[in-house]
């Protein structure tokens, strides 16, 4: 029998969040995504900073990537991934970005806090 997808997880900037027998924590999230109803020469992305921690104290960070493919830092390629997997200790993960919310607007309107969807599932 097939196991059920999993659920994503919605986090907030510096709010650690227990799923699926580690702590995420979004530390840092920028968005230069084309606001609605705007006419943009580019898309644009929103760029995710997610920290993993296991219970025994092995962490990681990685930074994923929605919407436009940029050069990376240093001539690094290009960065443009929404999944990496990652190693913590003898286990390794899935990380998923989904979604990063809400979509820009213009700058007269409301900006609320922004927070990312993931997922990540044991492998």
């Amino acid at each position: 029998m097939a196991s059920a997808p999993l659920a994503p997880t919605v986090l907030s900037l510096q709010q650690p969040t227990q799923a699926n027998g580690v702590t995420l924590k979004l530390q840092e999230l920028t968005d230069s995504r084309c606001p609605l109803n705007v006419m943009c020469v580019r898309y644009g992305s929103a760029v995710a900073a997610l920290q993993l921690q296991d219970g025994s104290g092995n962490r990681a960070t990685q930074r994923l990537y929605l919407g436009e493919a940029l050069p990376a830092p240093d001539n690094r390629g290009f960065r443009g991934t929404d999944s990496v997997e990652v190693a913590l200790g003898n286990q390794r993960f899935l990380l998923v970005l989904h979604e990063v919310q809400p979509y820009p607007v213009t700058p007269n309107e409301a900006h609320p806090a922004k927070t990312a969807k993931v997922t990540v599932r044991p492998l």
